[in-house]
């Protein structure tokens, strides 16, 4: 049941990443700027914080499947009209599209998930992993699965596919829903209240932790498809080395699943994120496809920490997930409406390669403050459940 229940959103996320990956690359192929690149996933980022708001007011029992129905045939529609409408202005306009399909299938499909996924029991942080692990291999499926069909047959069939992944996905959720799993609602990423019993509340961290990683991908995201023109690398090794990020999400998800104490330790943490400031400094520095795969490899073993960290973190508290998971997805759209004009706009300033270099040097700094941060809400959490000493006694 769970790897039907992940393998929908995986394809989706299959969907995004190729979306991302055509329309950033066929801009930069035309000749604009690194800001203008960078402008159509802020457009797609702007379009699913709203349109995610919304879903996730409108999603119940009784709306989230027409819900989930309806996106896939608006994601179906858009990969249509892409074939047809290859203009640059379409492109920011099938994105909003998209942004808004996108944004209306994943909240009320975890509201279905937590409806149908009944009689699964789960630690947190497998469940929080393995969760991660599935849409990361979605996710890297995309540019690499683009790059392979643009380089053979042409751009347009990476959008027949998805017009085609949209339809099977949204046929899939339906049948599912009709199996009748309805008796006892739970969910996959359901808390288990021994697990977080007694812990501290690091949802702040986590927040600290995964918007400043997500920020950072967001601006590579848009501005790696610039620095790739410049150095002459094909549309499918573009594809490989954006893949290469979710595959190290993924590895690292896998890792995480099979169990440990990282979830409250700040070694773990520090090591992820001094893994992600080597990657940014490696793509500052990279010329080959190799370089920038080993790059993209080192961002992605630190994203996928991160992203389990937030994760976790927010599904942790036994009273306030919901809200929690909520600032998760805001920070999310965020940081992917203001990252990729970040990255374009400092490229524009002081080149992509050292734009790259500075984006590290940011990311080192926000490592830090997260280590004084981690370390200040943990040693606060330990004061406040510290017995208090008798009466009478120094």
């Amino acid at each position: 049941m769970l790897f039907v229940l992940y393998l929908f959103p995986a394809l989706v996320d299959l969907l995004s990443g190729s979306f991302f990956f055509v329309a950033t690359v066929r801009i930069a192929q035309s000749g604009a700027s690194a800001v203008v690149v960078g402008a159509v996933l802020t457009v797609w980022g702007l379009c699913y914080t709203l349109a995610s708001l919304l879903s996730g007011r409108l999603a119940h029992r009784a709306s989230y499947i027409p819900m989930v129905l309806a996106a896939c045939v608006l994601m179906c529609l858009a990969s249509l009209a892409f074939i047809i409408l290859p203009s640059i202005g379409a492109i920011f306009a099938l994105m909003a599209v998209f942004g808004v399909a996108v944004g209306f299938f994943f909240p009320p499909y975890q509201v279905f998930m937590k409806d149908v996924a009944t009689g699964v029991e789960r630690s947190l942080h497998v469940s929080a992993a393995e969760y991660t692990f599935a849409w990361s291999l979605g996710l890297a499926a995309g540019p690499f699965i683009a790059g392979f069909l643009w380089r053979t047959v042409g751009w347009q069939w990476v959008f027949a596919l998805d017009a085609l992944l949209a339809l099977l996905t949204g046929a899939g959720t339906l049948l599912l829903a009709r199996q009748g799993h309805h008796e006892a609602p739970a969910t996959p990423l359901a808390a288990d209240p021994a697990e977080s019993a007694g812990k501290p509340d690091m949802a702040r961290v986590g927040w600290l932790v995964g918007g400043a990683l997500v920020l950072v991908l967001a601006a590579v995201r848009g501005l790696f498809p610039s620095a790739a023109v410049v150095a002459r690398i094909t549309e499918s090794d573009q594809g490989i080395v954006l893949g290469t990020i979710c595959l190290g999400q993924a590895a690292v998800a896998f890792v995480l699943s099979r169990g440990g104490s990282w979830m409250y330790s700040a070694a773990p943490l520090a090591a992820a994120g001094i893994v992600g400031v080597a990657g940014l400094a490696l793509f500052g520095l990279a010329r080959t496809t190799p370089a920038f795969a080993g790059a993209a490899f080192l961002l992605g073993l630190c994203s996928g920490f991160c992203l389990v960290y937030m994760l976790f973190h927010a599904i942790a508290h036994p009273e306030r997930a919901g809200a929690y998971i909520g600032i998760n997805e805001s920070i999310t759209g965020f940081t992917g409406v203001i990252g990729p004009l970040a990255g374009g706009a400092i490229a524009e300033g002081v080149g992509h390669s050292s734009a790259f270099l500075l984006l590290a040097a940011c990311y080192a700094v926000a490592v830090v403050a997260q280590m004084l941060f981690h370390a200040r809400v943990k040693a606060s959490a330990n004061l406040t459940r510290a017995p208090r000493a008798p009466r009478g006694t120094a």
